[in-house]
């Protein structure tokens, strides 16, 4: 028993040197990086100030990172993008304007309903719950659904330079962006397939949806998976603004 707790008691120590010395390196680090003596530009212009106080933060900031973790450079330096990226005047409009930014998220989910729901409708004439949309009829739905998307990306690229560290930094919008271009794929399939039907009143063998409960089932978990991803996306960021660490 005592000897449980001698053990017990020699690495709870252990661990308490460990962050000591951890603390004590990255404190060394720091003053390595923030001298209190450093020498400062003689009298800069007031346009100039600004810039030098952003590359001499940027020049510590980026030092300090190589001296605690050889790979926090490389952090570093892409989180040094993104906030030379949040600087530029386009997002900075698109993000501090009111009317800019909600009119992107509107016409974002928006567009993104309707081509969930025409897809989700696809999938259910897959399972036999509505008849067969692959016809002549639903063509113009299809091309609603492409311009559909087209305003996805485009309001999608607009948020995105909005927000790059928010998006970028975060696995979830990369899992957003994998299930929507494979849903997109699945579609795209579907919309030839009905057009070689509807030239040849038969569909090829390689196009023809003859087992359409797997395509089906495919196509409802992609846009499960995009709505979830891109709900989500608001809650899981780790970084908002890259810009804060500079």
């Amino acid at each position: 028993m005592s000897l449980s707790i001698s053990i017990s008691l020699f690495f709870s120590l252990w661990d308490s040197l460990k962050i000591l010395a951890q603390a004590s390196a990255r404190n060394t680090a720091l003053q390595v990086a923030f001298p209190p003596d450093l020498p400062r530009a003689p009298n800069p212009k007031p346009g100039q100030r600004k810039a030098l106080q952003t590359h001499f933060c940027v020049s510590k900031a980026l030092y300090s990172a190589a001296l605690l973790d050889p790979t926090a450079i490389q952090e570093a330096n892409i989180l040094y993008l993104l906030a030379t990226l949040e600087e530029t005047g386009l997002s900075v409009l698109l993000r501090e304007s009111g009317v800019a930014f909600f009119s992107s998220l509107t016409l974002h989910s928006l567009a993104m309903a309707f081509v969930v729901g025409v897809n989700i409708a696809l999938a259910f004439s897959l399972l036999g719950l509505i008849p067969s949309l692959l016809n002549k009829r639903f063509e113009p739905f299809f091309t609603l659904h492409w311009w559909a998307v087209g305003l996805i990306f485009a309001s999608g690229v607009a948020l995105l330079i909005a927000y790059p560290a928010k998006a970028l930094t975060n696995p979830v919008f990369y899992l957003k962006f994998t299930a929507l271009s494979a849903g997109l794929l699945i579609t795209r399939r579907l919309q030839r397939s009905m057009r070689c039907q509807i030239a040849n009143h038969q569909p090829p063998p390689d196009d023809e949806p003859s087992n359409g409960v797997p395509t089906a089932f495919a196509m409802l978990a992609c846009w499960v998976m995009t709505i979830g991803a891109g709900r989500f996306l608001a809650y899981t960021h780790s970084v908002l603004l890259a810009s804060r660490y500079f």
